[in-house]
């Protein structure tokens, strides 16, 4: 008969736990990168310093923006290690 006792056990434990695991989301402003910047209208080439000018200043500012873009996601990502670690 302990095979009973056991069971009735066993019975009371899970019954005490009958909602289950929890879901645990992470934070929604971890979860989303910023957009890609789009890429930029470049004049044609004419041979002019100042055409030339322009072209290397927007082909910069799409660098830049490039880079802002991945540093904001590679903060996310490792915000979002962070938060792993500590829920476990």
């Amino acid at each position: 008969m302990p095979y009973k006792s056991i069971y009735l056990g066993l019975v009371l434990v899970l019954t005490a736990c009958e909602h289950g695991p929890a879901i645990v989301l992470p934070p929604v402003e971890l979860t989303e990168c910023g957009e890609e910047p789009a890429t930029p209208e470049l004049p044609t080439r004419d041979g002019t310093d100042a055409t030339q000018m322009i072209r290397d200043a927007a082909t910069m500012a799409y660098i830049f923006a490039l880079h802002e873009a991945h540093a904001s996601c590679k903060a996310r990502v490792m915000g979002l290690a962070e938060w792993r670690r500590k829920v476990g």
